[in-house]
């Protein structure tokens, strides 16, 4: 009996529906995939701000460790106050940043391999691109300038001088606008507390040293270790003091008028 086989026609069918079966099926393939990917960035992403959260209130309740005050920070500088994760951390060398205003994320633009996972602070909306730029930092109360110290007269813009190169611990911090600004100790690590910003200034007073080391009287709250004292008032008035044989001393009023002495 003579064994029949496929013929050409038939196998060319055969061809041209698994090619079509393949054309369809490899968009919904490779968009499975995609959008695999990127929820897994948008939970990295989460997961790192997560940890970002958890470092802001550990270092609120440890005196031992630098605040995390206000602004907008790289990634690599929010590893140097302890943030860490397990899990895929946010791509440094992009410039990823966070955004934190009252200890609490307000805006982010993170890069999580491939993807970029934004927060738009105006919007308040979340959005996840393939291949996207990181977003522009955000402008906050001006270009500020770095913390500086001042042994007479009052600080001023054109000051350059970094406070790591200094051998003192009291400085004033100024933002571009000269005015605005604050005063800063070296206490194992930059702390910083601003000018017109009482409820900040005192709840970052009493998480730095300790709230058995300050007295608060509810317009006033002064604080105290063996190394520096500080205080901040509802008038807007701040003062740090060293409590050193130097008694380095800083000083800042409501209008912006600093007074600095060795």
């Amino acid at each position: 009996m003579k064994k029949k086989g496929f013929t050409l026609v038939e196998l060319l069918a055969v061809i041209v529906i698994l090619a079509i079966i393949a054309l369809i099926a490899t968009p919904i393939i490779l968009g499975v995939i995609d959008t695999a990917k990127k929820g897994a960035a948008e939970n990295s992403a989460l997961g790192y701000l997560d940890a970002v959260e958890k470092q802001i209130a550990i270092n609120m309740l440890d005196e031992n460790k630098t605040n995390i005050v206000d602004g907008v920070y790289d990634t690599d500088e929010l590893a140097t106050y302890g943030v860490s994760v397990k899990g895929q951390v946010p791509t440094t060398g992009s410039n990823s940043w966070v955004h934190i205003v009252n200890k609490q994320i307000v805006g982010y633009s993170l890069k999580m391999g491939e993807y970029v996972v934004n927060y738009n602070e105006t919007d308040k909306k979340t959005e996840t691109t393939k291949n996207g730029e990181v977003a522009s930092k955000p402008s906050v109360g001006g270009e500020e300038i770095s913390p500086k110290y001042f042994a007479f007269g009052t600080p001023t813009t054109e000051s350059t001088t970094d406070y790591t190169t200094l051998e003192k611990n009291v400085f004033a911090t100024l933002y571009s606008d000269g005015t605005t600004g604050g005063v800063c100790i070296n206490d194992n690590g930059l702390f910083c507390i601003k000018i017109n910003d009482y409820d900040n200034s005192a709840a970052a007073l009493k998480a730095h040293f300790g709230e058995s080391y300050c007295t608060n009287d509810g317009s006033r709250v002064y604080c105290q270790s063996s190394t520096f004292s500080c205080g901040a008032d509802s008038f807007g008035f701040l003062a740090c003091l060293a409590n050193s044989s130097t008694h380095g001393y800083c000083n800042a009023n409501s209008s912006g008028s600093y007074s600095c002495s060795a």
